[in-house]
C-alpha cells in the first residue's frame, strides 16, 4: 500500500510539473530580428503564455516575412492545448521597418484567437497596401505605454486596423496616416477601453483624421485627441454608424477637417460627460452638451495645449499651459493613479482632475524640479522625470546602486549587477553599473558619480537632498548618519 501511494505520489508530481510547465510563462531575449521571428514562432506553438524581453533594443526589420504581408510573422492561436487560451507579450524596445530597405510591411499581424500584449513598445515606419500600417488585429490586442507613429495604410487604419478585440491605455498615436481612421480604424470590432493616451497630428485622406469608428468603443476616457486632420470629416472622430458608451473627461479640439473638425458623428455617444470639445460636433447622433466644454465654428474653445514633447515618463504627451481650461474641470471614473506618462504624475493633483491624458502637477515640494512631486517621485533628489525603476523595487534607477542586472551583451549594457570590480565594459562601469562607490579605478571626469567626500559640492540647495552627497550616492532615504530633510 505505501508503495503503491508512493508512485501516485510521484506519478502526480510529475502530472503537476509537466501540466504546470505548459501553461507557465516563457520569456525570450532574442538579440536579432532572426531571433526575433524565431521566438514568435516558438510562441505561437509551445501551449505556454509568452513573453518575448526586447531589452531595451532596436530591431530594424528589413525584409517582409514570406507569406505575409509584414515584417513578423502572424501572431496566431495556440494550438497544443485547446483548453485554455494563451498569449504573447512582447515588452520594452522598439521595433522599426526600414525606411532604407524600401519595402511594404507592417510590423504585426493578430489572427482570429490570438492575444497580443504590447507594453513599453514603440513602433515606426510600418506601411501596407491595404488596412493596418502597424497592426491589423482580428483577436484580442493589448497597448500599455505604447507609441506608435509614422505609419501609412493605403486604406484604412494608418497605425491599427482593429476588427477584433483591443484595449489600450497610456500610450500615443502620431503622424500616421490613412485614407479613414489617421491612426485607428474600428472596423466593426471592440475597444474595451480606450484611456489616458494621446492622438496628435494623424491624417486621413478622407474620414476621421484620428479614429474613425463603425464599431463600439465601450469606454473613451481621458484622452487627448489634437492637432489632427481629415480632408472629408471628422478631424479627430468620424463615429459613422458606430456606438461609444461611455465617452468622459476627453479633449478633443484643435483639429481640422471641412465638416465636423473635431467630432463628426452620425452614431451614438452614450451620455457624454466633463470633456473639452474645441468646435461642437457635426451629425444626427450629436448629443454633446451638459457639463462638458464645448466652443463653435465662430468661437472655438482654445484647449490650452503645448505641442507634443517629452514631458516626463513613458511617452509624449501633450501639456496643460496654465491658463487651459481643462485644468480641474475633468473626471477620473476608474480611479486611475497616474496619468499618461506614469509613475509618479499624479491622476488627480490638489483634489481635482484635469481634463485630457495629462494632469499638470501642482507640488507642495519637487526638490529635483523634474516635475514630478516629491511624495511621489521615486528618487527626490536627483532629476530624473522618467521614474525609470527597471527592477521594479520602488527606488527610481537614479537613486538605485545597482537597478537591475545585465541581462545579454551587447546591447543591454546599461544595466549591472553591482560587483565591487570588474572589467570595463563598452561605456564607463559607473555609467552602466551606478555603483558610485565602487573600486573600479575611475574617477575624475570618467567617472560620472565618484566617492563623495565632504565640501566636494554634490548637495542640492533643496531640502530635503540638503548638502550632505545623499543626491550623490543616490540613497537619500540609506539611514546613514547624512543630515536628512524628509
Amino acid at each position: 500500500m505505501i508503495k503503491n501511494n508512493y508512485k501516485k505520489t510521484i506519478f502526480m508530481w510529475l502530472f503537476l510539473l509537466i501540466f504546470c510547465n505548459k501553461v507557465a510563462a516563457e520569456r525570450y531575449r532574442p538579440d536579432s530580428v532572426n531571433e526575433l521571428i524565431t521566438d514568435i514562432i516558438l510562441a505561437n506553438s509551445n501551449g505556454e503564455n509568452d513573453v518575448i524581453d526586447l531589452g531595451g533594443c532596436e530591431y530594424v526589420i528589413e525584409n517582409i516575412y514570406p507569406g505575409t504581408q509584414n515584417g513578423l510573422p502572424a501572431i496566431k492561436p495556440d494550438n497544443l492545448l485547446t483548453t485554455s487560451s494563451h498569449s504573447l507579450t512582447i515588452k520594452d524596445g522598439t521595433i522599426e521597418i526600414s525606411l532604407l530597405s524600401g519595402i511594404t510591411a507592417r510590423h504585426f499581424e493578430v489572427n482570429a484567437g490570438a492575444s497580443l500584449y504590447l507594453e513599453n513598445v514603440t513602433l515606426k515606419h510600418g506601411s501596407s497596401a491595404g488596412d493596418g500600417g502597424s497592426i491589423t488585429n482580428s483577436g484580442f490586442l493589448s497597448l500599455k505605454y505604447v507609441a506608435i507613429f509614422s505609419n501609412t495604410a493605403a486604406a484604412s487604419g494608418g497605425a491599427i486596423e482593429n476588427e477584433g478585440s483591443m484595449s489600450i491605455g497610456d500610450s500615443t498615436f502620431a503622424q500616421n496616416t490613412a485614407i479613414n481612421g489617421g491612426a485607428i480604424d474600428n472596423s466593426n470590432g471592440t475597444i474595451n477601453q480606450l484611456f489616458n493616451s494621446t492622438f496628435a497630428s494623424n491624417s486621413a485622406s478622407t474620414n476621421g483624421g484620428a479614429i474613425y469608428n463603425n464599431g463600439l468603443i465601450k469606454s473613451m476616457t481621458n484622452n487627448t485627441i489634437a492637432a489632427n486632420t481629415a480632408m472629408a470629416q471628422g478631424g479627430g472622430i468620424d463615429i459613422s454608424t458606430g456606438t461609444v458608451n461611455m465617452f468622459v473627461s476627453n479633449i478633443v479640439a484643435a483639429n481640422d477637417a471641412p465638416s465636423g473638425p473635431d467630432i463628426f458623428n452620425l452614431g451614438t455617444i452614450i451620455n457624454p460627460q466633463f470633456n473639452l470639445i474645441g468646435i461642437a460636433g457635426v451629425g444626427s447622433g450629436n448629443n454633446i452638451g451638459g457639463n462638458n466644454l464645448v466652443g463653435s465654428v465662430a468661437t472655438p474653445l482654445d484647449p490650452g495645449l503645448e505641442p507634443l514633447a517629452y514631458n516626463g515618463g513613458y511617452r509624449w504627451t501633450m501639456a496643460l499651459s496654465f491658463s487651459s481650461p481643462a485644468i480641474n474641470t475633468g473626471s477620473n471614473p476608474f480611479a486611475l493613479l497616474f496619468d499618461e506618462r506614469g509613475h509618479g504624475y499624479k491622476r488627480t493633483s490638489a483634489g481635482a482632475t484635469d481634463i485630457g491624458a495629462y494632469e499638470l502637477q501642482i507640488c507642495e515640494l519637487d526638490s529635483d524640479h523634474d516635475g514630478v512631486c516629491n511624495e511621489n517621485d521615486n528618487c527626490p533628489c536627483r532629476f530624473n522625470p522618467s521614474q525609470d525603476d527597471c527592477n521594479h523595487n520602488g527606488v527610481g534607477d537614479a537613486c538605485d546602486e545597482c537597478p537591475c542586472p545585465c541581462d545579454r551583451e551587447p546591447c543591454d549594457d546599461t544595466c549591472g549587477p553591482c560587483p565591487p570590480h570588474h572589467e570595463p565594459g563598452p561605456c564607463d562601469p559607473d555609467d552602466c553599473h551606478r555603483c558610485p562607490r565602487e573600486d573600479d579605478g575611475r574617477d575624475g571626469g570618467h567617472d560620472n558619480h565618484p566617492p563623495h567626500h565632504p565640501g566636494s559640492g554634490c548637495g542640492d540647495d533643496h531640502p530635503p537632498c540638503g548638502h550632505d552627497g545623499d543626491d550623490c550616492h543616490r540613497c537619500p532615504h540609506d539611514g546613514d548618519s547624512a543630515n536628512q530633510h524628509v
